[in-house]
């Protein structure tokens, strides 16, 4: 079974983020790598402190007290298990044991810790009847040294800004921390302009691992301020579980103008809901609409197959407002997967999530390496009279993922002034083309370029993270208006009930305005026989002054026959559908 203890954080790498601006999607263009802890997936817990948090391999009745929120602990029912080569109450090593449980929200386990016992992370489960309890890292295996533990993680984020006046102050360590040790004289928050401490509580989780600072106040606007911890207040000194003493550290940030009262939401995945022949070396990725609290994720994340949990490593933009799940490996064939965003994910300010729920989609057979292509736009590159409402639209040669395309790699733009247009990106629910859609109508007969720009590592990307090939930029002219007359067959050889046509003839169609060449398909023109549901091959052809369809048979046709004839199923470049045609022609009895 795979474990959520096998993943661990990354910053996000360039080859795959984006984030959302007031468009859609702005760039993200810099990125660094932070190494951290596991990331853990399960499921959040309501026992609030663990203490001891450590101990060393072959130590023997070592008593550990653990305290609970809403839990009902019941003597002789309620046992505890610390992991793998650990006794718990007399029990076998590694296995559930009893506890002596002093009331509902309080017991002590006696551990025993076997001497070849592996140095690492233990979760704490707490088991009374069908209610559990974990604790993802709750107990520590470890061999004491003169090393500290490592800061690996925080919130908000070094150098962020724009947090909110609020924020939920934590910092992870990659050890656990001596409770007794932790102050607000030591754990500070800092006005940089003041150059006062901003009175806060501080508090640690049941791992020992994250400490919480929460101001009392709400922080000043636009301005930086200081988070250190370490020896601040003379003989005070902030220490782990071995006693080892924290050097001083410290980090900034800067704040916004407003407090965060709302929690962020999921606003765009890849892979999409329902999505399948997913490439099995498909990465996740997550879109928010706002910074979140990357500590928040080891309850507020989820990704599983069946009954088990995916290992992986997340990637973050650099405003914490994307995460990538990369996965250790690639996917397994044709197997569904599930990710779970929970009400535990929260922002800067810990507000928690507010569309929690999850989505799914099934992998494929293989991986896909191949590197993308562009193979059509509309409008046409060098189109002339295209209406003013047209929505220009690129298509892939294969699923683009929606969070790379941003607003600095997918464009439009006035070709004389180069002013950029405000649009908004939308992309299509098969993923295989993207639009343009303008904030307002264009400006009459004027000369528009749009492209898709991988220059100055702007890069877009398929599902499976393999960049697109750069793609234009591609002109059209609007003419005087908008456009919403839907395009009709205006000529059409054979006629409607031409008899004696040679069995070798085509059909040619004359649209009344030119058209997408993008919806043109080989249904754009069909011939049946009379009587029949089966049309006869044959193809469709579109020529290049973008109105003349032509239907060429695949073979001669039958003599004396009855064909009906269709034309529709295709668009001008405005989006209008076409006005279908039904005809019909009797063939005769040679070429």
């Amino acid at each position: 079974m795979a474990t959520a203890n096998d993943v661990k954080y990354f910053r996000c790498k360039s080859n795959y983020c984006g984030g959302l601006s007031h468009i859609i999607v702005i760039a993200l263009t810099l990125f660094a790598m932070l190494t951290a802890n596991a990331y853990d997936t399960f499921a959040d817990s309501s026992i609030s402190t663990i203490s001891l948090n450590s101990g060393s391999p072959g130590s023997t009745g070592l008593s550990v007290t653990v305290t609970g929120n809403f839990t009902n602990w019941v003597n002789q029912v309620t046992m505890a298990s610390f992991g793998p080569g650990i006794s718990v109450g007399g029990a076998a090593v590694g296995q559930s044991g009893p506890v002596a449980v002093t009331n509902a929200n309080t017991l002590i386990a006696t551990i025993t810790i076997d001497p070849q016992a592996a140095v690492g992370t233990r979760n704490v489960v707490i088991q009374t009847g069908t209610e559990q309890e974990i604790v993802q890292n709750g107990f520590t295996v470890l061999s004491c040294s003169a090393i500290p533990p490592s800061w690996i993680m925080n919130n908000p984020q070094q150098n962020a800004s724009n947090v909110p006046l609020n924020p939920f102050i934590q910092i992870k360590f990659d050890a656990p921390l001596d409770r007794t040790t932790l102050n607000t004289t030591d754990f500070i928050i800092r006005d940089s302009v003041t150059g006062l401490n901003i009175p806060a509580t501080v508090s640690v989780d049941a791992s020992g691992r994250i400490i919480s600072l929460t101001p009392s106040q709400s922080l000043a606007v636009n301005r930086q301020h200081l988070v250190a911890w370490g020896n601040f207040g003379g003989n005070a000194q902030i220490k782990d579980t071995c006693g080892t003493v924290l050097p001083n550290q410290s980090y900034n940030f800067t704040t916004a103008l407003t407090e965060g009262r709302t929690g962020p939401s999921l606003v765009v995945n890849n892979p999409i809901n329902g999505a399948t022949n997913i490439p099995e070396n498909v990465s996740v990725g997550l879109q928010f609409s706002e910074p979140v609290n990357p500590i928040s994720l080891s309850t507020g994340l989820v990704v599983t197959t069946g009954n088990n949990t995916v290992p992986g490593s997340l990637n973050f933009s650099t405003d914490y407002s994307q995460v990538i799940f990369v996965p250790s490996s690639t996917l397994l064939p044709n197997t569904v997967y599930v990710i779970t965003c929970t009400s535990k994910l929260q922002d800067l300010a810990g507000n928690f999530l507010v569309n929690p729920g999850s989505f799914s989609f099934t992998t494929g057979s293989s991986t896909d390496v191949a590197q993308g292509s562009i193979t059509g736009v509309n409008p046409a590159s060098g189109l002339s009279g295209v209406g003013t409402n047209v929505t220009p639209t690129v298509y892939f040669s294969e699923r683009v993922n929606p969070l790379t395309l941003t607003a600095s790699n997918f464009y439009l733009y006035d070709y004389n002034t180069r002013k950029t247009i405000p649009t908004t990106i939308s992309v299509a629910a098969d993923q295989m083309s993207a639009t343009l859609i303008p904030a307002q109508p264009l400006q009459p007969y004027t000369t528009y370029s749009f492209a898709n720009s991988n220059y100055y590592h702007q890069s877009y990307y398929d599902i499976a993270g393999n960049v697109f090939g750069y793609g234009g930029p591609w002109s059209f002219t609007t003419g005087s208006g908008t456009i919403t007359t839907a395009p009709a067959v205006s000529v059409i050889s054979p006629p409607n009930g031409a008899n004696g046509t040679p069995v070798n003839g085509q059909v040619v169609a004359v649209m009344s305005a030119q058209l997408n060449t993008n919806t043109v398909g080989q249904s754009a023109i069909t011939v049946t026989p009379q009587g029949s549901s089966t049309p006869v091959a044959g193809t469709v052809s579109l020529a290049s002054d973008q109105v003349t369809l032509t239907w060429a048979p695949a073979a001669l046709l039958a003599t004396s026959t009855t064909y009906n004839v269709t034309v529709g199923g295709f668009q001008d470049p405005q989006g209008n559908a076409v006005a279908p045609y039904t005809g019909s022609f009797t063939t005769g009895t040679s070429s």
